[in-house]
């Protein structure tokens, strides 16, 4: 019979997997514009994914009165939400957060898969631990941004106050600890590691109070903000304008359109706008 830390563990690494496979099948559908097959897909894995919880549950401990939850990030793009220890997290759209009802055992573990903004609170020396599949972070009491979402390269680690240590998949260089303005940027596809100091913290966290901020940033990167903060599509073919560089300060309580129209006034672009699909073109 398992303990409650390691069924707590095991239940977590399952969830997370299926959650990852979801999320992949979703993209690779929606792609594909087989929609209605995937929300059946979708909905059939969802069943069978909480008989399966429901089962071990019971299996394991008929005292056991722990579930496992799933947080998502809301309509507008982000929603904040408070763990059974009293930390807060805020959910970026598309986001996903797994965590028991209450912490047990001598670790505080959640999966994420996305982005996630979290304000740990201290309980002793019980370790908070953030797992994303490809690292682990591990605190104790602490603010940090975590960005991993299942379709780009990257897993960037933000801290802005306290002290972190990341765990990588292979797990060969042990610990890596961060402190307050470092981001630690892990590539998935090459295994690669490189921490950044004197980071600008508001430019990656800023999208839980509702802005978007960019430093010379590439079209590119302005363009995968926007798809992620308001929803849509947008399909550019306009090729040159991924070589110019973006400053300043999007309000995300403006619609998608008044903020193409601010860009507009300094690129020399027009676009369509049909439902969530758009379209940038000279």
């Amino acid at each position: 019979m398992m303990t409650d830390e390691k069924y707590i563990t095991h239940i977590d690494r399952v969830f997370s997997q299926l959650i990852c496979r979801i999320n992949r099948y979703e993209k690779q559908q929606r792609n594909n514009g087989n929609i209605m097959w995937w929300r059946c897909w979708s909905i059939a894995a969802s069943l069978l994914l909480f008989s399966f919880i429901g089962y071990h549950i019971h299996e394991v401990n008929h005292r056991q009165d722990t579930n496992m939850l799933v947080l998502t990030g809301d309509i507008e793009g982000r929603k904040q939400h408070t763990l059974p220890d009293g930390s807060t997290v805020w959910l970026n759209r598309g986001s996903k957060l797994i965590h028991p009802s209450r912490f047990l055992g001598k670790h505080r573990e959640v999966c994420l898969s996305g982005e996630a903004f979290f304000d740990v609170v201290q309980t002793g020396n019980k370790k908070f631990i953030v797992k994303t599949g490809k690292i682990d972070i591990h605190v104790l009491g602490t603010k940090f941004d975590v960005k991993a979402y299942n379709d780009e390269n990257e897993i960037i680690t933000s801290l802005v106050s306290g002290s972190i240590q990341i765990a990588l998949e292979n797990g060969t260089t042990g610990h890596i600890a961060l402190k307050p303005g470092e981001q630690l940027i892990h590539n998935k596809k090459n295994h690669s590691t490189t921490i950044l100091q004197n980071v600008n913290m508001d430019m990656y966290t800023s999208w839980k109070d509702g802005f978007l901020r960019f430093s010379q940033s590439p079209f590119h990167e302005v363009w995968v903000q926007l798809e992620r903060a308001y929803g849509v599509r947008i399909r550019l073919k306009n090729p040159l304008l991924t070589e110019r560089k973006y400053n300043g300060s999007i309000d995300l309580r403006n619609s998608i359109g008044d903020i193409l129209e601010v860009i507009k006034t300094t690129t020399p672009m027009n676009y369509t706008i049909s439902g969530k699909d758009i379209t940038i073109t000279e």
